[in-house]
Formats: structure tokens, C-alpha cells, sequence
């Protein structure tokens, strides 16, 4: 099967425009390539003759699709490119996919799901999903979460810059018994090392979270499954961990992030 023939078969019909989507594969395969690509390089990652390859890469340059570098004869996407997919993403609405996303997972586990963000008051229920059988009063939108005990205050506290979280862990914070540096450091290294955080095990709830990043690579939201305390299947590399991770990862390719392709985030600042 030639590249046209794929092409149009991607399109679902005969009448696609060939150029047109030749010219998006070979957008797909330098976004692949990753930091810019020579001319060689994309057209053997394309399948196409070098000498084709470059007639589609000219009109793409001229349109401002691609960037040429002429001393190093890389290519890389243009400012056309980046400008579209901003636009994109500004018409994403990430809490209606958020509460979309944790729907199907409350429906998939029969627990309780709930989406977190980042407000003036720490992190915050923006939605909870509960079901048939399981009403958790204190899990209703608006309410703050703590950052040391709770699953997703954990997940914002691994990711958030400390700049964010520094001033919200010092007012939580026990002046009785303050937590030691290194035990914020040492939670905050796990939960990145898992991608998943837990709570505490001090509340009549067992939960699970994990993160969901954005388009730029910041931490955007966080989604938590919720059980009663010892209910079997909550081991953080169990089924239901999987899928609340397999979940937070769609969501974040829906947010324009490159999944497995997170920065590390330094912990909040520590008490001590």
C-alpha cells in the first residue's frame, strides 16, 4: 500500500484531497520526530522519495506551516501550526471532559469519582460522580481537600510548583506535630515516581488520584476514585489503579499533553 492510498483511506473517502492529507502526514511525522528533522530523516520516516518529500515540505514552508532553518536544514512545525493549536485548545472545555471522563469511570467501577482543581482556597471539588448506592456528603463540589492526608491534595502537592502550594501547606499545617522536610520530599518523590497518589488511610474512605496535565505540560486537574476504608482492589498497581490512570491519561491527550512526557515537579515547601 503506497502512502496515497493510505492517506486516502484515513479520509474515509475517495474524493479527500491527496495533497492535502499528504501534507498532514508529513506534519504528523515531524511532530513524531520531535526538536526538528532533516530532510532525510522525514522522508525516510514518510516513505516518500527524498525529492518528493521536499516539493510537499517547500509549500508547507510557505504557508507557514513548517520553519526551515537554512543552516542546519532542519525542519520543524511553524508558527501557523502553533497558532492553530492554540485556538483548538482554547475551545476545549477541560472540566466538561473532565466530568465526562469521570462518569465513565464511576459507571466502569461503581465508585465514586471525583474532578479536582487548583483554586484560591487549594484544591477543589469541581465535580463528583457518585453511585446508586454510595451518597458522600462531604465529597460535594466546592470543598477544599487537604494536601497532606488526602490522594489528590498528594497529586497537587507532587506537581504544583511550591510557589502555589507553599502558602495553603503552611495554613493546613499542625503547629503540634509540623511535618518534617524530608517526609514532604519523600511523599512527593513517590507519588511522582507512581503517577498515583493515596490518601492517608486516617478516614473512613480509601481513594486513589492521578493526575491530568495540559497542553503546556502543568498539572490541570486531578481525578480520585473513592471507596469505603478496606474495600479489596484499591493496591496502587491493582485494576482499578490502572484504569484511573489509563483514564487521567486520555484526558490529558484530550488537553493537547504528550503523555509520558511530564517535567517533574518540585514538591510544595516543606514544614518543619
Amino acid at each position: 500500500m503506497d502512502d496515497l492510498d493510505s492517506s486516502r483511506r484515513r479520509a474515509g473517502g475517495e474524493y479527500a484531497n491527496r495533497s492535502v492529507l499528504i501534507g498532514a502526514d508529513l506534519l504528523r511525522t515531524i511532530s513524531r520526530l520531535g526538536g526538528g528533522a532533516t530532510l532525510q530523516e522525514i522522508a525516510d520516516a514518510s516513505g516518500m522519495l527524498a525529492a518528493r518529500t521536499h516539493r510537499y515540505l517547500l509549500s508547507l514552508v510557505k504557508s507557514g506551516l513548517l520553519d526551515h532553518d537554512p543552516v542546519t536544514g532542519r525542519y520543524d512545525l511553524g508558527g501557523l501550526v502553533l497558532e492553530l493549536g492554540i485556538a483548538a485548545l482554547g475551545r476545549l472545555d477541560g472540566v466538561r471532559l473532565g466530568s465526562d471522563a469521570i462518569r465513565r469511570l464511576s459507571e466502569r467501577l461503581d465508585m465514586v469519582a471525583m474532578l479536582s482543581v487548583w483554586g484560591s482556597n487549594g484544591a477543589t471539588i469541581v465535580k463528583s460522580q457518585m453511585t446508586r448506592t454510595d451518597h458522600i456528603a462531604y465529597l460535594r463540589e466546592g470543598r477544599n481537600l487537604p494536601l497532606l492526608t488526602s490522594a489528590t491534595g498528594r497529586v497537587f502537592l507532587a506537581y504544583l510548583p511550591s510557589s502555589e502550594t507553599r502558602a495553603m501547606l503552611e495554613a493546613q499545617a499542625s503547629a503540634d506535630q509540623p511535618v518534617p522536610a524530608a517526609e514532604i520530599e519523600s511523599l512527593c518523590d513517590e507519588v511522582r515516581a507512581r503517577g498515583l497518589a493515596r490518601n492517608a488511610g486516617i478516614s473512613r474512605r480509601d481513594a486513589l488520584a492521578a493526575p491530568v496535565f495540559d497542553f503546556q505540560g502543568r498539572l490541570a486537574m486531578v481525578i480520585t476514585i473513592i471507596v469505603g476504608a478496606g474495600t479489596q482492589g484499591m493496591e496502587i498497581d491493582g485494576a482499578n489503579a490502572e484504569a484511573l490512570r489509563a483514564t487521567a491519561e486520555a484526558l490529558s491527550r484530550q488537553l493537547g499533553a504528550r503523555v509520558g512526557h511530564e517535567p517533574p515537579r518540585r514538591a510544595g515547601a516543606a514544614l518543619g
